[in-house]
This record gives structure tokens, C-alpha cells and sequence, in this order.
């Protein structure tokens, strides 16, 4: 089953609170951006370590240093974005016929070690930019 980034913006446009939909209202539009911004700076991180991969002329260092970034950022973002989302659509968010609860899931083996834990990644980059002495 696909999470599609668009549920939550669709139930936005859709639940009404007070006579108006949840997307009028400026603190949940502050969310949306702050998560779209979330969302579009690791598949950026994630598309330059892949084109670094591709080019094959960069150096260990900054393969590792840019791998490592693309595998800290994604999971994250991505768990926060899933858990707003969820909070978004309130009891609903959490149940099996969302979908978000399968995403969280699996968003998390990433977070706690599937690819390597997020400080393992901190490791990395920090090793690579401050030498391994």
C-alpha cells in the first residue's frame, strides 16, 4: 500500500471546522509549507548522493558525507511529516484504512537501524568532515 503525500492535503480542503475547511486556516498552511520545505530538502539530498553515485569522479569522503546526509534527512522528514499528518486527520490518522500507521511503521525500521541508526549517520559526517584522528 502507497502513502500518498496528498491525503492530508486533501482532507484539509475537505474537513470543515467552524464553517470553514482546516486549509484556510493559517497555522495548519504554515504546516503544509514547513512540511513540503521538509519534504523537498531530502529528496534533494537523496537525488545528489544518487547523481554523485552516477558520476563516479567524486572522492570516498564526499560519497560518505552525502550518502550518510540523504540517510539521516529522508527518514526524518519523513516520520514528521507521516505523524502530522496523522494528527491532522485525528482518530482516523492511525487506523489501518489511512494507511499512515503502515507508513510510520516502516519509516521508523529506518530511524532505529535498518540503514544504520541517525547517530551513525551524525558519525559519519561529522568523521568525514573533521578527519577520523
Amino acid at each position: 500500500m502507497k502513502v500518498d503525500v496528498t491525503l492530508g492535503i486533501e482532507y484539509l480542503k475537505e474537513r470543515t471546522v467552524f464553517g470553514s475547511p482546516l486549509s484556510k486556516f493559517e497555522g495548519i498552511q504554515f504546516q503544509v509549507a514547513d512540511n513540503y520545505i521538509k519534504l523537498e530538502s531530502a529528496r534533494l539530498l537523496v537525488y545528489k548522493a544518487a547523481w554523485m553515485l552516477d558520476k563516479g569522479s567524486f572522492s570516498h569522503t564526499d560519497l560518505n558525507k552525502a550518502i550518510a546526509a540523504a540517510k539521516l534527512a529522508a527518514p526524518t522528514a519523513a516520520f514528521d511529516i507521516i505523524k502530522e499528518v496523522m494528527m491532522w486527520l485525528g482518530a482516523y490518522g492511525y487506523t489501518k484504512e489511512a494507511g499512515l500507521e503502515r507508513g510510520l511503521r516502516g519509516v521508523i525500521s529506518y530511524i532505529v537501524g535498518a540503514e544504520g541508526a541517525q547517530n551513525i549517520m551524525r558519525l559519519i559526517i561529522a568523521r568525514e568532515l573533521l578527519g577520523k584522528d
